[in-house]
């Protein structure tokens, strides 16, 4: 069973490998020659296999593990970064929340005002996380 997980797991963390390699060299070198039709191929490929999340997970938890063994050093640096956008977001958010009162997206019908409601939100929480975790 455990050798199963294990195999499992190296084939995951193997898809995620080809599909970041793909997206970092080979996308790019299709897109300077000048093909669009490469980009969404490639859109649609990473999309098809990286839906699940423990996709994410099993390649977070491969690069964390790498980073213990190469810099260990590092983790703590990492875990203080992580931590400080995740509350620079939160800030983010609750500010829109605290401004806001009346618009939120959830609450909102469809439409334009949905729309940019929406996108006030994720500035906001993508500033906030930003502000905090440049030391602004």
């Amino acid at each position: 069973m455990a050798r199963k997980l294990t195999r499992s797991v190296a084939a995951a963390a193997a898809r995620v490998w080809r599909a970041a390699v793909f997206l970092a060299v080979i996308a790019p070198a299709r897109a300077a020659i000048g093909s669009a039709r490469a980009l969404a191929s490639a859109a649609r490929w990473v999309s098809g296999r990286l839906v699940e999340g423990w996709h994410v997970i099993a390649f977070s938890a491969g690069a964390i593990a790498a980073l213990w063994v190469l810099a260990p050093h590092q983790l703590p640096i990492l875990l203080w970064n992580t931590t400080q956008f995740t509350v620079g977001a939160t800030a983010g958010y609750w500010v829109d929340r605290l401004f806001f009162p009346a618009a939120k997206p959830g609450d909102l019908e469809g439409g334009w005002e949905q729309t940019q409601a929406r996108y006030r939100r994720a500035a906001l929480i993508g500033l906030g996380g930003l502000g905090l975790s440049l030391g602004v």
